[in-house]
């Protein structure tokens, strides 16, 4: 993923000392089984360690997924198994999520696996501005989160959503998920191109 994306999406928070258990059955969504309660908002990342069906790659990297619903301590994503054949239950595993405090640090950092700090795939990717940066000094700031703004705020910082969003392509949940240009974007692009006179 190229670096000015990653440097722009907000750090996730270890879920630690909670455990999750995820679970999926064919193309179905993605069910999630936690050891202890918890909670989040629509859109909230989960990033799992170990968490799909390829032989052999089960260290490779996390899982990343977007939360749908639930309540306590189970909960489902948006996203879907990738393979259509069979489910798969695994063992519980550690997780990071979309970081429930005020932070607004952004980048690789706090937790290791650079995977965790990327664009989800299959996933709508908000755009926040904020008037003080990471370290808190005054700055016009904008950061990614794909928890989705209630009121038009970032339900964890308070900020302002900035009214521009962007979906990520459908790929596997430990592919790096790429922007997908909004209509007007494409529409403008297309514009920028040269007129093609026929003879």
């Amino acid at each position: 993923m190229p670096s000015n994306v990653a440097s722009s999406v907000r750090r996730l928070a270890a879920g630690a000392p909670a455990t999750v258990t995820p679970y999926y059955s064919a193309s179905k969504p993605w069910r999630f089984v936690f050891s202890t309660g918890q909670h989040f908002y629509r859109g909230e990342t989960l990033a799992v360690a170990n968490a799909w069906e390829d032989a052999g790659m089960l260290s490779a990297a996390y899982a990343t997924v977007t939360i749908a619903f639930g309540a306590g301590t189970e909960w489902v994503s948006f996203q879907r198994g990738v393979h259509p054949n069979y489910g798969f239950q695994y063992s519980p595993a550690g997780f990071w999520r979309t970081d429930p405090s005020t932070s607004r640090l952004r980048g690789p950092g706090g937790g290791g696996d650079t995977a965790q700090h990327r664009l989800v795939p299959d996933a709508v990717q908000y755009l926040y501005v904020s008037p003080l940066n990471g370290s808190g000094a005054v700055d016009w700031y904008t950061y990614v989160d794909t928890i989705f703004p209630i009121n038009g705020r970032h339900p964890y910082t308070k900020d302002r959503w900035t009214g521009r969003s962007w979906i990520s392509r459908d790929v596997a949940p430990y592919v790096d998920g790429l922007p997908v240009p909004d209509t007007a974007s494409r529409m403008a692009a297309l514009d920028a191109d040269p007129p093609v006179l026929s003879r």
